[in-house]
């Protein structure tokens, strides 16, 4: 970890090592000059390019700017600490077996390794009271960075913040978590189908001791990349309120999981969401959406459990069968730490798609069971887990995600593939790394 110079020795050493500096910098153009004459004006000129280039260096290292490592990632600093740099990253590198036993379109048993998500993000402050974030994710198909956080966040005074740009979406709890902070090593199928993700707007925020509230004014649900013309939504609005019983904010707004030694926190949390525009645009027409979610999230001692319901509402103007519809999904799931370093974890989740939906009605359950080992926290994790899909991916709206207007992420990130039987079954390993 590299640290500042003490301010008893900075004045003494400075000007020393930042004139060695120069003169090594300044090496190479005396080595460059040695097969021609040097003459007294040269000579001279040299002299005083390295002492101007030993100032330079003494005053860097004499401004009192610090670097190192403070734990949760690499930093630059001012002397003040009115500016400040953080680098971050991490990288999940996994293994996936799938099979699908009665597959009659392709293989019933599919391998492979993937790196789902390799990350590196600059976070920092110019001010006192303005921060951003930039987030690039790199693609696990092509290797390509695409753009996942931009934003300026200001801080307004009596718990208000304000946040403008592109970042998670504030609905849903699943999507509001981190992707390093999960229990398991993807989101639930619900949170894929119904889900906030990221979105370009602005946020405002409102912190008191036992509620938070976050009220967003963006482009629609999962809005990220789009520009003028191409976003979800002509307006949306959410508002997510969330109440906390016991603990503090930054266990409820941690990882999902309770180490042993952890003290009770208990939240309660819920959102309503409204966008009007093209939406999903399922029946080629103009579609509105209302949606809904509340979610409980309670840890102690060495285990949790968390449970979310969430609710869509799609109205279609031009009355397109299939396009007017109500969808439900609901999420229960838990973990124990069987020893302090490892962790059981279960989760059940189903999609109820309305009876008017096509290509089917059917519901969409799914069950995942895992163990995490923590070899350093969530920084150095190592995750196994079986998921097994008890309907097909392909014959219900629930499982054919290709039927949600290309809102949803990749679903082979958490291991499914196109099936039109039941009983899918995947196991995944993961490592997640941390820097």
């Amino acid at each position: 970890m590299l640290r500042p110079l003490s301010s008893t020795l900075a004045p003494t050493l400075a000007p020393t090592l930042a004139l060695l500096g120069a003169c090594a910098s300044s090496g190479a153009a005396l080595a460059a000059q040695t097969d021609a004459p040097t003459s007294a004006d040269e000579v001279r000129a040299i002299v005083a390019e390295m002492i101007s280039d030993a100032e330079g260096r003494s005053s860097l290292l004499q401004s009192g700017a610090t670097a190192g490592h403070d734990g949760g990632g690499f930093f630059l600093s001012s002397a003040d600490g009115a500016f400040n740099l953080q680098v971050k990253g991490f990288m999940q590198f996994r293994y996936a077996l799938n099979f699908r036993p009665d597959n009659t379109a392709g293989d019933d048993f599919t391998p492979g390794f993937s790196a789902p998500r390799t990350v590196m993000f600059f976070k920092g402050k110019i001010h006192e009271d303005i921060g951003y974030q930039i987030r690039f994710n790199f693609s696990a198909a092509t290797g390509a960075a695409g753009l996942d956080d931009a934003f300026v966040t200001f801080k307004l005074g009596d718990g208000w913040s304000l946040r403008l740009g592109q970042g998670l979406h504030a609905f849903d709890r699943e999507w509001h978590h981190g992707d390093v902070k999960l229990q398991t090593i993807e989101r639930s199928p619900v949170a894929y189908l119904l889900g906030g993700f990221r979105s370009q707007g602005a946020m405002f925020t409102y912190s008191a001791d036992d509620f938070r509230l976050f009220l967003t004014f963006s482009d629609g649900l999962r809005s990220q990349n789009t520009d003028l013309g191409a976003s979800p939504a002509d307006y949306a609005f959410t508002a997510r309120g969330e109440f906390k019983l016991s603990g503090d904010w930054n266990s409820v707004s941690g990882p999902l999981t309770s180490p042993r030694g952890s003290e009770e926190a208990f939240a309660l949390g819920g959102a309503v969401h409204y966008e009007s525009g093209p939406d999903l645009n399922i029946g080629g027409t103009e579609q509105s959406l209302f949606a809904w979610t509340a979610d409980l999230n309670y840890k102690n001692d060495g285990w949790n459990v968390f449970a979310t319901a969430t609710g869509y509402h799609v109205s279609d103007e031009a009355g397109v069968p299939g396009a007017d519809f109500d969808d439900f999904g609901f999420v229960l799931q838990g973990g124990y730490y069987i020893a302090d370093n490892t962790e059981l974890f279960g989760r059940y989740s189903v999609i109820l798609p309305d009876s008017a939906r096509a290509p089917a009605d059917d519901n969409f359950n799914a069950i995942a069971l895992g163990v995490n080992w923590y070899l350093h926290g969530h920084a150095a994790r190592f995750t196994l887990q079986g998921e097994l899909f008890l309907d097909p991916t392909t014959t219900t709206v629930a499982g054919n995600f290709a039927n949600t207007g290309g809102r949803t992420p990749a679903s082979s990130l958490f291991g499914i593939l196109a099936d039109d039987h039941d009983n899918q079954f995947t196991l995944m390993a993961q490592f997640q790394l941390l820097f």
